[in-house]
């Protein structure tokens, strides 16, 4: 894709931005992304891979995205990889393919092969050259005090990396080089490849390089995870589902806990928000500049009789979370596994958000084989009474029957239309399909058309000048 369609997409997604400002963060919709449809196509779990993959997400202007995260007992570690790797594989030579057999754990349960095309695959990349933000005298405006100063976002292309450089992903968008282990051997675990580092902290440490380099007035926008949790797969059986973990996480292996270590500064959190309903009056209202105060009307306030005014369905918007407050990151449940049912959900109350609570999906919606919703729209021509609209969270995901592009040669016009239809009718169109055989690191096209099939602030064709 041309240099120049990165560069205007990020002038739209800006502008998009700052029209929304003022709206309730739970009106305004955003695309969203599962990383296992997008990242991790044909079960191949690389964390090298996986960084340009989600850099290039993040430069295609996806705000939304869905984790699914693995409990691997064996080692202590929340990993993307569906499958426990066993803990003495971090021995063996770094540059290897190793291929873990079923039976008793032993030396003679693995083989080993080094190859220049295992090498390869930590050392090269096809992405796209996208968008990067770097450092400049001339810089725009500081949001806070503690905030570093950086430059808006300029056109550059990827910079090789030598193979004795620290990184997550070789083409960051607005994300700096941040420490990975590239030679980690490749791991055959049954249908999946993985490497032994592709684990949760991979993913906090990007997310942290990518929010201090956009944090100024032109890059900084809010992001949503969600978390969906599995236990791991034995590798004595990969392909059977997963036991109930014998020992689950706890303290510091805690989701809530495993983001705080390195995002904690950016998290707005449950208590947060429970927090400022309280007391509008010290919260949302209490801001010197009016512009970072969500539009009235969106939601119901009542005024206790000492005059203070609270709500119990509102929500912020995103200039008073983030420019008033400088938080950038909303976490919640997604789909928790039986075999996880137990995990201790009170210990991240407070941090991590209860299931559907910031996404709401929806069940209603049909479209035509084209993409034209039939059902579903929350829109309403006819009246503009917001209270006849309720569209708070609302996330369209699967839609079935509808075809999606997931062969090589299909066509991306009906989804394309599709992901419009849902934009236009308030509903937030999340991708869960691996978009033409291809993961975004590969070819980021594709999920960059999705993404800019979401642009409402704009019309076709514009500008025209």
């Amino acid at each position: 894709m041309p240099y120049q369609y990165h560069l205007i997409l990020q002038y739209f997604l800006c502008s998009q931005r700052d029209l929304g400002l003022r709206v309730p963060i739970n009106f305004v919709t955003d695309p969203g992304v599962s990383l296992r449809a997008a990242c991790f196509y044909e079960n191949r779990y690389e964390d090298d891979n996986a960084g340009n993959c989600v850099s290039n997400l993040l430069a295609a202007g996806f705000r939304r995205f869905e984790l699914d995260l693995y409990w691997d007992q064996g080692r202590s570690v929340w990993s993307f990889c569906p499958v426990s790797i066993p803990a003495w594989i971090q021995n063996v030579d770094p540059l290897s393919t190793v291929t873990v057999f079923p039976g008793p754990t032993s030396a003679s349960n693995f083989s080993q092969s080094t190859s220049p095309a295992t090498l390869s695959n930590f050392s090269q990349s096809t992405s796209p050259a996208t968008l990067s933000a770097q450092n400049s005298p001339s810089s725009s405006p500081n949001l806070l005090a503690r905030q570093q100063t950086t430059a808006a976002p300029t056109l550059t292309n990827p910079t090789p990396t030598s193979s004795t450089e620290s990184s997550l992903g070789q083409v960051l968008p607005s994300v700096s080089a941040i420490p990975d282990t590239p030679n980690s051997p490749l791991v055959a675990l049954g249908p999946y490849v993985c490497t032994t580092s592709i684990n949760l902290s991979a993913f906090t440490s990007l997310l942290l390089d990518y929010i201090q380099k956009t944090e100024n007035t032109l890059g900084a926008h809010l992001l949503y995870l969600i978390l969906n949790l599995h236990a791991a797969a034995s590798e004595q059986d990969p392909g059977a589902p997963a036991s109930q973990p014998s020992s689950l996480p706890q303290g510091p292996d805690l989701l809530g806990a495993q983001f705080a270590e390195n995002l904690t500064d950016y998290i707005y959190t449950e208590f947060e928000l429970f927090s400022d309903r309280i007391n509008l009056n010290e919260s949302w209202y209490n801001i010197q500049n009016e512009l970072y105060r969500p539009v009235e009307g969106y939601y119901e306030m009542s005024r206790t009789p000492n005059g203070i005014l609270t709500t119990e369905d509102g929500w912020p918007s995103e200039a008073y979370v983030e420019f008033a407050n400088s938080k950038r990151l909303l976490i919640g449940w997604g789909t928790v596994d039986p075999q996880m049912s137990g995990y201790n959900f009170s210990g991240d109350a407070g941090t991590i958000f209860n299931e559907n609570f910031i996404q709401d999906l929806q069940t209603d919606v049909t479209a035509t084989e084209d993409g034209v919703l039939r059902n579903g729209c929350f829109m309403n021509n006819s009246t503009d009474d917001l209270a006849q609209v309720n569209s708070s969270w609302a996330v369209q995901s699967n839609l079935s029957p509808f075809d999606y592009p997931t062969a090589a040669s299909a066509d991306l016009i009906p989804l394309l239309n599709l992901t419009t239809s849902l934009t236009n009718c308030g509903i937030s169109p999340h991708l869960n399909s691996t978009l033409l055989s291809t993961s975004a690191h590969q070819n980021s096209t594709p999920y960059t058309l999705f993404s800019a099939s979401t642009i409402w602030s704009w019309a076709p064709n514009s500008p025209q000048n």
